[in-house]
């Protein structure tokens, strides 16, 4: 098994057809499924189910894909860290929670994006706790997460927080109250963001030291997205993000505040606990705070 048999492998995975992948690495349809026959092979495994044009992942095809993923990451990270310094620029990794960035000062969106003259970045997306396990590995240089990680694990500065509330639509019967317990969410239909999300554990950790049931009928990590749902169906309630909702929203949902628990995501800087950053990775980390300084 070789480096180039592994890549070819995601990107069949990422096409889902062999012929659009063999064209988008520039090689032959017969050679790169040789390639992944061989792979196969070296493997005495299956890796796809075969249908029509399309290809489907076995089981066990799904767990190599994760595991090729980190080995490309990590070759990747080898070319970084032996040739810092390409075209001119440093090359960078921040892990950075999934949508999160949308909440980032415009300045820190376009670094982070375009780069700029001394930096080419690259963002790798994912869940605050997924985040934290590239920079403890040292995937990434640094993260910028939800969330206040293990102080033990890693050095954390603050970058503030945004502000979360509890929505329901306007014909729920909670809809009149502006401030409720946590009680009164007891058993009740939520939309909520996806098990391994900060929000969606800070959430469960409040109904379980309640002794309260969480029932989440619908999993969704787009706040657009979710207040549309709460919007239509006036069964539900939902936790999203406050300057999210507009004027026009207010139309067909209430706003609800969790008395004596303010829904607040706390939003880290985080590097590795004890790495000594270089010099080029401490500049950078000082232009992601002067960003905030300078909103």
């Amino acid at each position: 098994m070789d480096i180039n048999q592994i890549l070819y492998f995601i990107e069949v995975c990422n096409t889902g057809n062999i012929s659009k992948a063999a064209e988008k690495l520039h090689l032959s349809q017969q050679g790169l499924s040789a390639s992944i026959r061989r792979l196969e092979l070296e493997l005495g495994a299956n890796l796809f189910y075969r249908k029509a044009n399309n290809i489907v992942l076995t089981e066990t095809g799904h767990a190599v894909l994760e595991e090729s993923k980190v080995i490309a990451s990590r070759v990747n990270r080898i070319h970084e860290i032996c040739s810092p310094k390409k075209s001119g620029k440093f090359r960078i990794r921040i892990a950075v929670t999934e949508s999160l960035i949308v909440r980032f000062p415009t300045q820190l969106q376009r670094l982070l994006i375009n780069g700029n003259n001394d930096y080419e970045v690259g963002m790798v997306e994912g869940y605050s706790p997924e985040c934290c396990n590239r920079v403890e590995d040292g995937d990434c240089a640094m993260g910028i997460i939800y969330g206040i990680p293990d102080k033990k694990r890693f050095d954390i500065t603050s970058l503030g927080s945004v502000k979360q509330v509890i929505i329901v639509n306007k014909s729920h019967p909670l809809a009149g109250c502006e401030t409720i317990p946590i009680s009164a969410l007891d058993k009740v239909p939520m939309v909520l963001t996806h098990k391994g999300s900060y929000p969606r554990e800070k959430i469960a950790r409040l109904f379980e030291e309640n002794n309260l049931t969480l029932n989440v009928a619908y999993e969704c990590d787009r706040p657009r997205q979710t207040i549309d749902i709460v919007s239509n169906n006036p069964l539900l309630a939902a936790r999203t993000i406050a300057e999210e909702i507009t004027e026009q929203d207010l139309e067909k949902i209430s706003v609800l505040n969790l008395d004596n628990e303010p829904l607040l995501l706390p939003v880290s800087l985080i590097t590795s606990k004890g790495k000594e950053l270089n010099s080029f990775e401490r500049v950078f980390r000082h232009l992601v705070l002067e960003c905030y300084k300078n909103q």
